[in-house]
């Protein structure tokens, strides 16, 4: 009961001195401070091409072709490509991510990883399975709804083809989780918005460019919106970005070597989870002490 108080406490410290922080700034423009932050969430939402992919994603329902709408068109130098937009989109996040939390005074690590490496390691594991738990909601509901999208996969060959998917799978835990869930959770909570508002809004980002899996993709409320839950709670924003890509991994092991594979990876997962679990410790780690 004195953790989950002092989580609490601790949780609000954070926000409120990246709220005043920003009031400081803000108090200097021509603008209010709810408009401000909801243009720069609607800037991290375009500038991280989830708006491209939503338009992309709503062109695939109608017309019920082409490859996967979020992921950039097939062509001879494929894997290539990928490899290298991927890596400049990981790099970005993450100099948005470090300027963005300079600027609002916040440590890295209060946002981050604000416990030991083994409540990180147990975090990881455990929004793998929420990630899961919303895939496999997703593909209930589509016999209901008789719309399984199915997208033609590039081919596997060529040296570039496993660092291609490899750094294709774990672009989306970083732009995903830094700008749909770490930034706008922190800048809108440090101008007192309400979590439920938060929740509501980031939700819709998050599934509207998954919407090209039809009305199924009501499965992923689940994952979308459990993916802030876990965020108030723990904090532990390597956890959303590292959880997110090493699911996305396994997916595409699975389409390369089978779903026995992926069978196998979640049993390790599950193993890792008691590992963790067990050498977890206390810890009364202060983010806001210098």
């Amino acid at each position: 009961m004195s953790s989950t108080i002092g989580r609490k406490v601790q949780d609000q410290e954070i926000f409120r001195h990246a709220r005043d922080t920003w009031g400081t700034l803000i108090t200097r423009r021509p603008f209010a401070s709810p408009v401000a932050a909801y243009l720069i969430v609607a800037g991290l939402y375009i500038g991280g091409r989830f708006l491209e992919g939503t338009v992309k994603a709503g062109d695939y329902l109608i017309l019920r072709a082409g490859g996967d709408p979020i992921r950039p068109a097939v062509d001879p130098d494929y894997h290539l490509n990928v490899f290298w937009h991927s890596l400049s989109a990981i790099v970005l996040s993450m100099v948005v991510l470090t300027l963005f939390l300079k600027l609002m005074d916040v440590r890295p690590r209060a946002v981050l990883a604000p416990g030991p490496p083994s409540s990180v390691g147990f975090f990881t594991i455990l929004y793998i399975f929420l990630t899961i738990i919303g895939a496999a909601a997703m593909a209930a509901l589509a016999p209901l709804f008789n719309f399984e999208p199915a997208f033609p996969h590039p081919s596997t060959d060529g040296p570039w083809a496993f660092l291609g998917m490899m750094a294709s799978s774990f672009e989306a835990g970083f732009t995903e989780e830094i700008f749909l869930v770490i930034i706008p959770v922190l800048l809108l909570r440090s101008i007192g918005q309400r979590w439920w508002v938060i929740v509501a809004v980031l939700t819709v980002l998050r599934i509207s460019f998954h919407v090209y899996y039809g009305w199924p993709s009501l499965g992923l409320l689940v994952w979308a919106v459990g993916a802030l839950v876990f965020f108030y709670f723990t904090r532990c924003g390597i956890a959303l970005i590292i959880g997110h890509g090493l699911r996305n991994f396994l997916g595409t092991l699975s389409v390369l070597y089978g779903e026995e594979l992926t069978t196998l990876a979640v049993l390790l997962l599950l193993l890792l989870v008691f590992v963790f679990r067990f050498f977890m410790r206390r810890t009364d780690f202060d983010p806001l002490r210098p």
